[in-house]
């Protein structure tokens, strides 16, 4: 940890800035935007104190994401209802029991990420007037929706996958009795 806190001081703040724009998977109008502001008079002076809370609120966001990533990845099956009608342990009781403490712990994880992201977007936009985006969108918004969303893609993506398989098995069905 120490190896990288010297390493990152030694990089020159634009090779800093791309980190954390790559990161945070901004636009090229938005690195723009920035680079332009941080150039001016005004912010000039705060750059390297806003480059170092941009590394902070950007190293908080991504441990969340990767959080997000492996909810949902857990959420996949644990939120499928066809789990209750599977036989063996995959289908007890024990099973959801499994699966309520692992989303406990995740949401948990999540919630204590989430609160420190917070206190730092804040601090951020108090002291820079920047508002920090993950993949062009304000985060502060994206964490008050994104797990719901998730729920609901991986919602949408079932029912498309059932009606697909619904439609094959009326052709297969169709072509059966035909012949």
């Amino acid at each position: 940890m120490l190896e990288n806190l010297k390493e990152k001081k030694s990089e020159s703040p634009q090779q800093r800035l791309e980190r954390v724009w790559t990161l945070l998977r901004m636009s090229d109008t938005t690195k723009l935007d920035m680079a332009i502001k941080y150039c001016t008079s005004t912010y000039a002076d705060k750059l390297i104190e806003a480059i170092e809370d941009w590394e902070t609120a950007t190293n908080l966001i991504v441990e969340r994401e990767k959080y997000i990533y492996e909810l949902e990845s857990f959420e996949r099956f644990a939120s499928d209802p066809n789990r209750f009608f599977m036989k063996g342990n995959r289908g007890s009781s024990a099973a959801r029991l499994e699966e309520a403490l692992k989303r406990e712990n995740l949401y948990k994880q999540i919630e204590i990420l989430q609160t420190k992201i917070e206190a730092i977007l804040k601090i951020i936009e108090k002291k820079y007037r920047d508002v920090i985006t993950y993949n062009e969108r304000p985060y502060l918004d994206k964490m008050k929706w994104d797990r719901i969303e998730m729920l609901h893609w991986l919602t949408e993506e079932r029912r498309k996958k059932y009606f697909k398989n619904e439609t094959r098995n009326r052709q297969l069905k169709t072509s059966l009795i035909e012949i």
